[in-house]
């Protein structure tokens, strides 16, 4: 049988770890009243987050943040009146930092920033009365918060840890809306950073959407000292 000595180690305190990071979706189900059932698509991610974040010991390095994808896309801006159709980004970033005896932890990857799931509401009525007397789930919405611009994408850039322009993949997603075809599904396609962060989106979804049998004068991006030109090839 193990005896514990009633003497305490002296050991120094781990620094706190704060950052900021994008928990939004968890917050969202707690603050309109579904902390009970918050979906494992959410919770299980957050729960790998928190167990990574508990191992860190910012005295043996610091917690790096590399971004490994960048998503361009158009989507509702739910905070306008009539919800129109915005240009966002999200991406993914991979963390790394080491424990208490500067050993390397497992990495927490696929984080997201720019993007989250938000729980809905809606009144449940008395049907007596017709007072209000509870608020029911009524779905989500997948929601962005990162308006896309040049700015902002070298931001994003600059404060990642190991990647830069030409190692982090950037892709562009286009919705069913951008096809000339009615049928065609929702797709992305990976783009060079001077397409993703240079090109309007009529460009981009011109591009993507160039019939195939004539590729060869489809556009491409020249530069020049000040700008870029668009030439068929």
């Amino acid at each position: 049988m193990e005896i514990l000595s009633t003497v305490k180690p002296n050991v120094p305190k781990r620094p706190e770890v704060k950052i900021e990071y994008n928990n939004r979706s968890y917050e969202s189900y707690t603050k309109s009243g579904f902390a009970d059932n918050i979906p494992r698509s959410i919770t299980g991610p957050r729960a790998r987050r928190e167990q990574f974040l508990n191992k860190v010991d910012l005295r043996k390095g610091p917690l790096e943040r590399t971004v490994r994808m960048i998503v361009r896309l158009k989507a509702p801006d739910y905070n306008s009146p009539k919800h129109s159709l915005k240009e966002f980004v999200y991406y993914t970033e991979d963390w790394s930092a080491k424990d208490w005896l500067g050993i390397e932890i497992d990495p927490f990857g696929d984080h997201i920033e720019g993007m989250y799931t938000e729980a809905l509401t809606k009144p449940k009525l008395d049907e007596r009365t017709g007072e209000h007397v509870d608020n029911v789930f009524a779905g989500t919405r997948t929601c962005f918060y990162i308006p896309f611009s040049k700015k902002n994408v070298d931001e994003i850039i600059a404060n990642s840890a190991h990647s830069d322009k030409d190692s982090i993949k950037f892709y562009v997603k286009f919705g069913m809306e951008d096809s000339p075809d009615s049928f065609q599904a929702s797709t992305r396609n990976i783009f060079s950073y001077d397409k993703f962060v240079n090109w309007d989106w009529e460009r981009l979804r011109e591009y993507q959407y160039w019939p195939v049998d004539d590729l060869l004068n489809r556009p491409k991006a020249i530069k020049s000292a000040k700008s870029l030109d668009f030439k068929p090839s």
